[in-house]
Formats: structure tokens, C-alpha cells, sequence
């Protein structure tokens, strides 16, 4: 019984902490995109970023800002094989106040990708939790299966 108690409440306190993190970092990706210019840009080359057998490729950004300041940035999110190609048009969002640190995307949804899996594995947990816990409940209720009660 104990070590159902203790299962139960580990796992709880990491499926809450899945959808505290996604809840987070989705705050956080809403924040830059409601402050963020949106732009097109062109993808001027790709750098692989990770040395294994294949490796990843990150596309080379640049852009122009509202300013007219041409900006490169390498895009943080590598693939293999890689998502884009050279002179392939992209979706850029800058900060005005710090242009380099900009995302290139296909559409702006592409930035909440994490947020999702995150969601998804976070409710799933909830949900197995609450079968499960369901079951079990049902079972010590129907089957006895509870301590006797103290006379």
C-alpha cells in the first residue's frame, strides 16, 4: 500500500512539473512573439551543428530590419536532413531591440512544438494517473481490498 502511496505521488509531482514547464515556456514563447517583428528572410546557407555520422543542419538566416540593418543568425533548431535549403524563403521574428537574437520558421506555430509535446506527455500522465487511480480506488472500495477498519 505504501509503495502505491509513494508511485502515486512521484509520479504526480512529475506530471505536474512537465505541465508547469510547458505552461512556462509557452508564457515565454507568447512574450517574444507579442513583442517580436515578423519579416521575411532567406536561408543563405546551412551549418551542420552536431558531429555524428550524419549530423544536423541549422539554417543561416538573413534579413533585413524595419531599420534597413541586414542581420545573419544561425536558427537554434538543427535537422537532419535539413528542413530548409539555400535560397529558400523563411519566416523571420526579431526583437527589434535585439535583432540577432531572432527564430526562423515556416509558420509562427512551429515555435510552440515543444509547448505541444510537452502537453501531450504531461495531460497523457494525468489521464493514465487518473485511470489507474480510478481503478485502483474502485478496487479497494468494491474488493476489500482496504485495512479492516480499527475496532
Amino acid at each position: 500500500m505504501k509503495s502505491v502511496l509513494l508511485a502515486a505521488s512521484a509520479s504526480s509531482i512529475v506530471t505536474f512539473s512537465i505541465l508547469l514547464i510547458a505552461f512556462l515556456l509557452r508564457a515565454r514563447i507568447k512574450r517574444f512573439v507579442d513583442r517580436a517583428t515578423q519579416t521575411d528572410g532567406v536561408v543563405i546557407a546551412l551549418k551542420q551543428v552536431s558531429s555524428h555520422r550524419n549530423g544536423t543542419y541549422a539554417p543561416v538566416v538573413r534579413f533585413k530590419t524595419a531599420s534597413g540593418e541586414s542581420v545573419e543568425f544561425t536558427e537554434m533548431i538543427s535537422s537532419y536532413p535539413p528542413k530548409f535549403k539555400a535560397n529558400d524563403p523563411i519566416l523571420v521574428l526579431y526583437d527589434p531591440k535585439e535583432p540577432r537574437k531572432a527564430r526562423g520558421v515556416e509558420k509562427v506555430s512551429d515555435l510552440y512544438f515543444a509547448v505541444r509535446i510537452l502537453w501531450m506527455v504531461g495531460f497523457g500522465l494525468l489521464g493514465a494517473g487518473v485511470v489507474i487511480g480510478g481503478t485502483f480506488g474502485l478496487l479497494f472500495y468494491f474488493a476489500g481490498w482496504a485495512a479492516p477498519a480499527p475496532n
